[in-house]
């Protein structure tokens, strides 16, 4: 047995462990609490120092017997364990003066906690040999700490080390050696005790082993361990502020309520703990030891992957969604693309996209020929839209006719022809017809433009009086070329529409914005801007939808003097009357 002048004193080095204080002590050796050195963290540690066999010297050198005297301990030693010696996070197994414990002393290594939530393994039964129980329980012992050995595990921190080596006993280390082991194999246990307590506890149940009878109940309670605290426990375990966000996270995994998940230590992550280690089987103290976070651990883990195989699903089943979306995004986006020239079908208008932007609407009072109408200006700001590019032709409007459309009406062309000619005598309700047409055919929103969309499309960005600048010729438009326009010169007068397209566009795709045929809008005819919107919207409320339904009239015709085609020009006519100077084109929405 290990005497009590063996005990050693505060500061004393054994190999990479120095000594604070003595835990316990009985016939199995004595219990330390220590700093282990190259880990910086406290730890428990027991020596046993059969003098039988070994004694340490004035120097603190241990002096062994033979290794022949041990060799049938030892062989008995490879066939079990005594449950009272539990593998640790290290076990030293050293013999003074000579190389690694073999035949003379073996090795005994802990597999470590478990990787799995749940209550420490029980000990594995202790096989007895040759009806020598005292030899087993004394070979075990041996095994482990011939000549002065070192046991030890964590008195907080991790749990289950990657590595698991056995490390001589003696005071500064001169003369012993130690056994590197990584796999867990070797003579061991279960694994290690959550405390130093429990530790130390272990190690006197050992104690009653070393005897040839049976100790007496006396003996047995020689020397108590003396508890450790809980909160001593969890206090060595050192966990910061992250360590207990994971512990929290864990009790949420495992259906426990420890309140906000902060990482700072309340009474509901107290009483959560405490529910686990009631399910648990354990005293509910609310303190944590080793095994408790490496379940809680594990536990946050888990939920941690489970989390995020969930979201990676979800995404997955999002991707097609996401896609469809996606694909939707780029159409509008090409939908809007400023310039874009579409058709929604074969016999539909060709349509070209005008960009959203801002502008001032109506004439400055300095424009020559200018109307009061044309006033005040304003600032009108518009979403991006669809116009035709060319006003509605004779085939545009028969294709409508043949469609079952446009009332059957069949408007009479003056003589001049069909085909590519705007269409003429077409009153502001035969309108409303043929976008109606258009819109069911389509599954699009066709419409008249409002007077301020055409006004902005007109002007395609220009602030002068024509969007071909200051003045205009017939070879620009097709009007009254019998009068001039500021320093312009006399020109052509054709008394008759032309075949859409036959002149440049403006800076925006858009033809015959000048001339060839005033065009129907949506708005009713208003004296004046004052009151009138400043989205782009048309103004169908007040004015002269009041009285007669008056319909506005914008661009001038073939019959117009260059004054009547300006950007800025207004006109109205009642909304069922027909001309032969006034036709249309379309706009549509593109939401």
């Amino acid at each position: 047995m290990t005497k009590g002048g063996d005990v050693l004193a505060a500061g004393t080095r054994l190999e990479e462990f120095e000594i604070e204080r003595e835990l316990g002590a009985g016939g199995f050796g004595v219990t330390y609490l220590a700093r282990d050195l190259s880990l910086d963290r406290r730890v428990a540690v027991k020596e046993y120092l059969p003098h039988d066999w070994a004694s340490r010297r004035p120097d603190g050198a241990i002096v062994r017997m033979e290794d022949d005297m041990l060799r049938p301990v030892a062989e008995v030693a490879a066939h079990g364990v005594s449950p009272g010696l539990c593998g640790g996070d290290r076990v030293g197994a050293g013999v003074a003066g000579s190389g690694p414990a073999t035949d003379s002393g073996g090795l005994a290594v802990a597999p470590g906690l478990p990787s799995t939530p749940g209550p420490l393994p029980s000990p594995p039964p202790v096989t007895m040999a040759a009806s020598r129980p005292w030899r087993l329980a004394v070979a075990a012992v041996v095994a482990v700490a011939v000549a002065g050995a070192g046991l030890a595990w964590p008195a907080g921190g991790d749990a289950a080390p990657e590595t698991t080596r056995t490390a001589a006993g003696t005071p500064g280390g001169e003369n012993a050696r130690g056994v590197e082991r990584g796999d867990g194999g070797g003579v061991g246990g279960p694994a290690p005790p959550a405390d130093p307590a429990e530790a130390a506890q272990r190690g006197a149940a050992m104690d009653r082993a070393d005897s040839d009878t049976e100790p007496d109940e006396s003996s047995a309670q020689e020397d108590p361990a003396p508890a450790v605290p809980p909160e001593a426990v969890e206090a060595a375990l050192d966990l910061d502020s992250a360590g207990w966000l994971e512990i929290q996270k864990g009790l949420m995994a495992l259906g426990l309520d420890p309140g906000t998940p902060d990482g700072r230590v309340g009474g509901g992550t107290r009483g959560a703990v405490r529910a686990y280690q009631e399910g648990a089987g354990k005293p509910a103290t609310g303190f944590v030891d080793a095994a408790d976070v490496t379940t809680l651990r594990y536990a946050a883990s888990e939920a941690g992957r489970v989390e995020e195989q969930r979201q990676a699903e979800e995404m997955e089943r999002q991707r097609p969604a996401e896609a469809a979306a996606e694909a939707e995004r780029r159409r509008q986006a090409e939908l809007r693309r400023p310039g874009r020239v579409f058709r929604d079908c074969d016999s539909c208008p060709e349509l070209v996209v005008i960009p959203a932007g801002t502008f001032q609407m109506g004439s400055p009072a300095s424009e020559e020929g200018r109307y009061d109408n044309e006033g005040p200006r304003r600032r009108v700001t518009l979403r991006s839209f669809a116009m035709g590019v060319k006003e509605v032709t004779f085939d545009e409007w028969d294709a409508c006719v043949r469609g079952g459309g446009c009332d059957g009406y069949r408007p009479d062309d003056a003589g001049w022809g069909r085909g590519g000619r705007p269409v003429i005598n077409v009153n502001w309700n035969d309108t409303q017809a043929y976008v109606s047409w258009l819109s069911e055919t389509t599954g699009a929103r066709y419409r008249l433009p409002s007077e301020s969309e055409w006004e902005y499309a007109a002007r395609a960005g220009t602030t002068t009086p024509f969007h071909t600048g200051s003045t205009i010729s017939t070879d620009q438009a097709n009007y009254n070329g019998n009068h001039v326009y500021g320093s312009g010169r006399g020109g052509t007068y054709r008394e008759r529409t032309t075949p859409v397209g036959t002149f440049a566009p403006n800076a925006f795709g858009l033809y015959d914005m000048h001339g060839n045929v005033y065009e129907w809008v949506e708005d009713c005819w208003h004296d004046d801007y004052r009151g009138a919107p400043s989205d782009g919207t048309a103004w169908t409320r007040g004015g002269d939808c009041r009285y007669r339904v008056l319909r506005v009239l914008r661009g001038g015709s073939w019959f117009s003097v260059p004054r009547g085609v300006r950007s800025a020009f207004r006109n109205w006519y009642f909304d069922g009357g027909w001309l032969d100077f006034a036709g249309f084109r379309v706009s549509r929405t593109l939401d």
